[in-house]
């Protein structure tokens, strides 16, 4: 299993806490490791990404004084590779998703794929949620996660409407808020989070730090992930 996490901040984030967040998840796995920022400058937010196909170490995380940082610890699985390409989040028209899980029908949508060459799972999400996105990215996503087969813990940047999004089955997402931040994570750092329900997407709108329940999809899962 990969670990997904992540801090949304009233001010800067501390570096030295996303760092222990991305710590934390290296128990999940760690042959490579991806980076979400993103701050406002100018009236717009701006968004970077930085992927580097080798294990987490603290120095990667070079935040400077953003409110957002989104992370991805990827686990070595059968038939991964250290392609930059196939590192999280992965990326089309203002969307970035990074994922936690093994999806188990994921070649069932070839038109998905946002890259053909790679045989990794977990761009068929994005894809299918570009792919939908007439219907509204709350929409496409239950759309998508409702057609999917496996493991899913998500977070999903729109850098359209500066929002953030989860949602999960079977892989945890746990989430605490405070007056002054928001922290998800795979691993539960903090005996106060909470674990989200599954088969519900939840939002972050611009200048929040306490999530909203966007709708539900239909799932399966074998088993319940308890607190």
């Amino acid at each position: 299993m990969c670990g997904i996490f992540g801090i949304v901040s009233k001010t800067a984030v501390q570096p030295q806490q996303f760092r222990s967040l991305a710590e934390a998840n290296r128990v999940r796995g760690n042959l490579a490791f991806g980076c979400l920022t993103a701050e406002s400058s100018g009236g717009s937010w701006q968004t970077a990404v930085n992927r580097f196909a080798e294990p987490f170490r603290p120095e990667m995380v070079q935040l400077g004084d953003v409110p957002i940082a989104l992370g991805h610890i990827r686990a070595p699985t059968a038939g991964q590779t250290k392609e930059t390409a196939e590192i999280h989040p992965f990326h089309v028209d203002g969307l970035y998703l990074a994922h936690n899980g093994l999806l188990l029908n994921y070649a069932d949508f070839p038109e998905w794929r946002l890259n053909p060459a790679l045989s990794v799972d977990s761009q068929v999400i994005l894809g299918g949620i570009h792919a939908n996105r007439e219907q509204g990215i709350t929409a496409a996503i239950k759309t998508t996660a409702a057609r999917l087969e496996g493991q899913q813990a998500c977070w999903l940047w729109n850098a359209q409407n500066s929002a953030l999004y989860l949602w999960r089955v079977m892989s945890p997402i746990y989430v605490l808020s405070s007056e002054n931040q928001f922290t998800f994570s795979s691993i539960k750092v903090d005996p106060d989070m909470t674990l989200l329900t599954e088969g519900v997407v939840y939002y972050l709108p611009e200048g929040r730090l306490d999530l909203e329940e966007a709708g539900s999809f239909p799932y399966h899962s074998p088993y319940l992930i308890k607190t």
